[in-house]
């Protein structure tokens, strides 16, 4: 039995700057849902087979690459991985905001990490501006994403012996109000409340800090696929549970796939 094909003695040499099969696009869209409909309209089912990859672009951001997996169908349409991520597994850290003692008042200029606020709640403000805040991409997971370890690092200093409530979400960059909870004393899965119990008197600042784990968290599920989006923002959240005073605070976040 032969394979059917043309045999060549030597390579062809593409001369445009784009792939050889047009089948491959890339096909851009104003999210991946988008990018995933202008693909599936141009390559019809006549077209298609199991293992056929297409580019998807999503406006200002890298490449992604979807194949036909299991079936031709719209549905078996997902994004391609490596198949042995798996086994080689995931270690990525993040520094979410660290302690800025210059400032008073957030925002300001630094930007403050320093913030002086009114206590209420139970809603928890955000801290981290968004311009700063670290980004957390699909791609990075290796295909991973389905059960991902969250291992989250609040420290905090104030001034009024308050407790410390917060929570870190996972925030669409390009729509601020679109977010996932993962971690926190806010959540209904989170550490009983207080968190962390810091202070001193007024103006003698004492430290305390929480370490927090979530394991198997499926960020496939609960943020990429929820919001058809291929990257993320980390913000840290915080409640001052108790007076008004101030707080400095730094947050590190890592995430760990075997």
């Amino acid at each position: 039995m032969s394979l059917s094909g043309i045999e060549l003695g030597t390579g062809i040499l593409v001369g445009a700057p784009k792939a050889l099969d047009t089948k491959y696009g890339p096909f851009t869209g104003v999210d991946i849902a988008a990018a995933k409909t202008a693909a599936l309209t141009a390559v019809t089912a006549g077209f298609r087979f199991e293992g056929l990859t297409c580019g998807l672009i999503v406006t200002g951001q890298d490449i992604v690459e979807y194949q036909f997996k299991g079936g031709i169908a719209d549905v078996n349409f997902v994004e391609k991985t490596i198949g042995n991520s798996a086994t080689l597994g995931i270690n990525m850290n993040f520094n979410v905001c660290q302690p800025i003692s210059t400032s008073t008042n957030w925002p300001d200029n630094n930007p403050g990490i320093n913030w002086y606020f009114q206590a209420g709640g139970p809603v928890a403000q955000k801290w981290t501006p968004t311009a700063n805040n670290p980004r957390v991409k699909r791609k990075h997971f290796l295909g991973t994403e389905s059960s991902v370890d969250i291992i989250t690092t609040v420290t905090a200093m104030s001034d009024n012996f308050n407790n410390i409530q917060w929570v870190l979400k996972m925030v669409d960059p390009a729509n601020p109000l679109t977010f996932t909870d993962l971690a926190g004393s806010l959540l209904p899965v989170g550490p009983a409340s207080p968190v962390i119990t810091i202070g001193g008197s007024y103006g003698t600042f004492g430290p305390g800090w929480t370490e927090n784990t979530v394991f198997g968290f499926d960020l496939a599920t609960d943020y990429f696929d929820l919001h058809n989006v291929t990257e993320g923002q980390l913000e840290l959240h915080i409640y001052n549970n108790g007076s008004n005073g101030s707080i400095i605070t730094g947050c590190t976040t890592q995430f760990a796939t075997t």
